[in-house]
């Protein structure tokens, strides 16, 4: 059985490693592709961290303290280029369109529109403005996070509830 590796400020991303020191400002990816595959990003990356070790003059982290990780949010069925805002007491669906050489912001309000309208409203305007293929009635409504549920229902009343994950 090998040895276990020391993972301290060692990220693992969906591409590679990531070796991120926030508090001297270190931050640097070695990707699978770019190193020639995952044994050797892991090499650079235990390597470059090591450097960092000795420049700085600090160690690895105690064992009681987690390592750095990188939540990606999976899809949930929601359309690319629409995403929801939380501002309390405000919250929208926001879509963001390239226009004459900008981008600008498309938001749907909540509060006026409602949960389901004001998504459905924000899909259908990213789908026309970028000449998508697809149906916008055929993607299926976005369901809010638990964190995200928390926060919008103390202001709105019509928000379906999350899904809870098997696990």
């Amino acid at each position: 059985m090998p040895p276990e590796i020391d993972m301290s400020y060692i990220a693992t991303l969906k591409t590679g490693y990531s070796v991120k020191m926030v508090r001297f400002k270190v931050r640097k990816q070695f990707l699978f592709h770019l190193m020639g595959g995952k044994e050797q990003a892991l090499q650079a990356a235990i390597a470059y961290r090591d450097s960092m070790y000795a420049m700085y003059d600090v160690g690895p982290r105690s064992k009681d303290r987690p390592n750095v990780r990188f939540k990606h949010r999976r899809a949930n069925g929601t359309l690319s280029g629409v995403s929801l805002g939380i501002e309390l007491p405000y919250a929208y669906f926001v879509t963001r369109v390239f226009k004459d050489g900008k981008w600008q912001k498309y938001r749907y309000s909540i509060g006026i529109y409602g949960y389901e309208k004001a998504y459905r409203l924000a899909v259908e305007h990213r789908v026309k403005s970028a000449e998508l293929t697809i149906d916008p009635d055929l993607v299926e409504l976005y369901i809010p996070s638990a964190d995200e549920y928390a926060k919008l229902s103390q202001e709105f009343d019509d928000i379906p509830l999350p899904i809870s994950n098997p696990s």
